[in-house]
């Protein structure tokens, strides 16, 4: 095929982007027209009135969605520079190319711009939680396993822990805490989920979330919850300034003192508690640098 080029995606992209997400989708999803039906069964990506919100969010967060194009756009990497333990890292949150044109030196374009990218803004390490059927393709770009986690169902538990909590707003969380508990693409400048999708899909007011901030055993914590119109789950975020086994007790404290019966979230393996845990599955961080 002719050589791509890579350039920064626009709003006016939001079709284009869409198929290359529906290039292997089900035919359902294909099939259905509705955002809500399409954004639930994979993202924003997936229904050009989604997109075209998601192109402006990303790009006014200081975010940089980059695409690969032929005659059209047909592969998207989105990236997201954020600081994870006092490192400044470049986070790889999505790389998509289009069905018909895999296999032939597309993602190895778009991977080649970001580590460009990287290099030209002075961006120690590039992160990623890659799919299990592209590890192969990172580790030939030279990503390596960098911390293990699992993605589990914290039990509540009544540990008696106190704790202050008061609600903030999510874009004042201080840059100096890193997260702790949850997948580092949602990081302090991409929430998983945001007002415009609540306003977007207003005939699900169920969707809910809030952030509260405060001190637990002394130590300081911001934490992100979520739950979503599909299910009964809540999903936690936790940004802390030290590394503390103390912060799983206090989700499990949490979920208790609402009366849930868990809340899910991503741990590092180091921090697996070995009771009042159910583990889903692995989701591994990979790095390269």
């Amino acid at each position: 095929m002719a050589m791509v080029k890579i350039r920064l995606a626009y709003p006016r992209d939001a079709g284009h982007i869409t198929q290359i997400h529906l290039s292997d989708a089900p035919s359902q999803v294909v099939a259905a027209t509705d955002p809500y039906t399409r954004w639930y069964h994979g993202g924003p990506w997936m229904h050009p009135l989604t997109a075209c919100k998601y192109i402006k969010r990303v790009t006014h967060r200081g975010g940089k969605i980059f695409l690969a194009v032929a005659k059209y756009p047909i592969g998207e990497a989105d990236v997201w520079e954020s600081h994870e333990w006092h490192t400044r890292i470049l986070h790889i949150s999505l790389l998509w190319v289009h069905l018909k044109y895999r296999n032939r030196g597309v993602g190895s374009s778009l991977m080649n711009h970001i580590v460009q990218y990287a290099s030209r803004i002075g961006v120690t390490y590039i992160t990623t939680w890659p799919e299990e059927s592209a590890l192969s393709f990172y580790d030939k770009w030279g990503f390596r396993l960098h911390l293990p986690q699992t993605y589990v169902k914290l039990h509540a538990r009544n540990w008696h822990l106190k704790y202050e909590r008061l609600p903030f707003t999510p874009r004042k969380l201080p840059t100096t805490f890193t997260l702790l508990l949850g997948k580092t693409q949602c990081s302090r400048e991409h929430w998983e989920i945001v007002p415009w999708e609540v306003k977007l899909l207003n005939r699900y007011k169920v969707t809910r979330f809030f952030a509260l901030h405060g001190t637990v055993q002394n130590l300081p914590y911001y934490l992100y919850l979520t739950k979503w119109p599909w299910d009964d789950r809540y999903r936690a975020y936790l940004w802390v300034k030290e590394k503390d086994p103390i912060f799983i007790p206090f989700i499990q404290q949490l979920a208790h003192d609402n009366g849930w019966h868990y809340i899910t979230t991503v741990v590092p393996n180091k921090l697996l508690p070995r009771n009042n845990c159910t583990r889903i599955k692995p989701i591994n961080l990979w790095r390269r640098g």
